[in-house]
């Protein structure tokens, strides 16, 4: 199609990854989809009910899972960080998704997930008939998700 765009370089959100070690910390990574974000509650306080106790329930025991689906490339980041999580390590990071404007400049909403992991990584599917991009997927778990104000 002439003049059309090419799709992964047309999308209009950002992805950004703050880790506690600096060296970890990614900003603006390309991504082709995010699906799944989201929150939710187990149950509301009501009036009659003790707030201040509600707030001090336990976490909730599952976590919330967002989709990512990235082209395949040389890039390690993601399943790096994935494997650092298997057995007893625990690597949580901040992830924040931008939404963009038309111009893909300025940012219009922006979510952060807080105690961010890499849950499950899948890796590319392989057909010698077909001739689609080989993407990576993977699988976020997070503690909850703040929508930023504007700014």
């Amino acid at each position: 199609m002439p003049g059309a765009a090419l799709p992964l370089l047309n999308n209009r959100f950002r992805i950004d990854v703050e880790a506690p070690d600096p060296p970890q910390t990614r900003a603006n990574i390309a991504v082709a989809s995010i699906r799944g974000l989201h929150s939710s509650a187990s149950a509301a306080p009501t009036l009659s009910s003790n707030i201040f106790a509600w707030l001090r329930r336990p976490r909730r025991p599952t976590a919330l899972r967002l989709e990512l689906r990235r082209a395949q490339g040389s890039d390690r980041y993601f399943y790096d960080w994935h494997a650092a999580n298997l057995g007893t390590g625990v690597d949580l990071r901040t992830v924040t998704i931008t939404q963009l404007d038309d111009h893909g400049e300025e940012a219009v909403n922006r979510w952060q997930l807080a105690e961010c992991w890499v849950c499950e990584w899948h890796g590319p599917s392989f057909d010698a008939i077909d001739v689609d991009v080989a993407y990576e997927t993977l699988i976020l778990c997070y503690g909850y998700v703040h929508w930023c104000a504007r700014s």
